[in-house]
């Protein structure tokens, strides 16, 4: 399973109902973004794991707002950080850092 299969899988069990459309607006592309990406065997691009992160944190800051507890937010996007942090310190070269089982 490539990065970006095993991301859309853990954006999607945050999310239900998520769709690939909707991952692919998520990363701030077009609809067809993840099916293209997929079907070229190409990962994610930088801008769009970027995107997605800053989604993923507006989305955190109106669960919190909302008074969603804290444990719950931070259950749900635990396995979803990691992965996206040793991914773009891997695209910059450099070592992964040593997260718990991801």
């Amino acid at each position: 399973m490539t990065f970006t299969e095993e991301l859309y899988q853990h954006i999607s069990s945050l999310y239900s109902g998520m769709t690939v459309r909707g991952f692919s607006k998520l990363c701030g592309k077009s609809e067809g973004y993840y099916g293209s990406m997929k079907a070229q065997n190409l990962e994610l691009a930088t801008s769009a794991i970027t995107h997605l992160i800053e989604e993923l944190e507006q989305r955190k800051m109106m669960f919190i707002s909302f008074n969603v507890p804290f444990w719950l937010i931070g259950c749900r996007s635990c396995k979803v950080a990691p992965l996206l942090i040793n991914f773009l310190l891997c695209s910059l070269q450099l070592p992964p850092l040593p997260f718990n089982s991801v």
